[in-house]
């Protein structure tokens, strides 16, 4: 679990563990609680009671299903044009607010063979003999030209979303994509499947998203909803239990 993930579990159980040891109880309508049992058991009259502990593993599972339903909510990358003239084309995001300075960029796939040559803290260079690649991190508000003279580009996925792959007449090939903070691009006289690999390992923000539901996948399977509900006593021939775990 990384530390995003155990700061947001301790987060969450801390603030239910706030709550009252003695929930309000509320009288619902007669309409309402028949739809409700119909739903659950049909045409039956049923009931249903949860302890403290079960109403604390589901308000934290809402919490998070909330917060990762808001997350991937967002598209995981802005909207790009690309704009083709005679001899190259140019690929541009339509709305460049917000746009961040480049900081710090990391490549962590890097092909066998190849050793660092160039680092400009937002652009780096790799060489192996007379193959070499550049990976750069750029500001949303540039505009990225390439050579597109003799063939058009192509649309492919990285890591679930668009990006551009073109290639000139000098056997340099390249990916230009964005992940909503910067633009990123991939360029050099390798294969394509190995530009592919550096361009799904630079860290950039969808990661983080996918780890977010991986954990939140984590959670629902660790704590078996459909084993807390039939230990709660809700089942389709009694009518009100407590939990016996307590």
């Amino acid at each position: 679990m990384s530390e995003f993930e155990e700061a947001l579990w301790l987060s969450a159980e801390n603030w239910v563990d706030s709550f009252p040891t003695d929930l309000p109880k509320h009288k619902f309508s007669k309409k309402h609680n028949k739809i409700i049992n119909d739903i659950i058991y049909g045409k039956q009259d049923k009931k249903i009671k949860f302890s403290k502990g079960t109403i604390k593993v589901l308000i934290i599972a809402a919490v998070l299903l909330a917060i990762a339903t808001t997350v991937f909510a967002i598209p995981p990358s802005r909207e790009y044009i690309v704009d083709k003239f005679s001899n190259h084309s140019e690929y541009n995001v339509v709305d460049k607010k917000n746009s961040k300075s480049v900081t710090s960029l990391n490549v962590n796939y890097i092909p066998a063979g190849f050793e660092k040559s160039d680092d400009y803290g937002d652009t780096v260079q790799y060489v192996n003999g007379d193959k070499e690649f550049v990976v750069d991190k750029i500001e949303l508000t540039a505009s990225i030209g390439f050579d597109t003279e003799h063939y058009d580009p192509e649309i492919i996925k990285i890591n679930g979303i668009d990006a551009v792959y073109y290639r000139s007449n000098y056997n340099e090939k390249g990916i230009i994509f964005n992940d909503r903070n910067y633009i990123y691009m991939i360029a050099g006289n390798i294969e394509k499947d190995e530009l592919v690999q550096i361009a799904q390992n630079v860290k950039w923000l969808f990661v983080k998203r996918a780890n977010f539901l991986d954990f939140f996948i984590f959670f629902i399977t660790k704590w078996n909803f459909l084993g807390i509900m039939y230990n709660e006593g809700i089942n389709r021939k009694g009518g009100v239990y407590c939990d016996k775990t307590k």
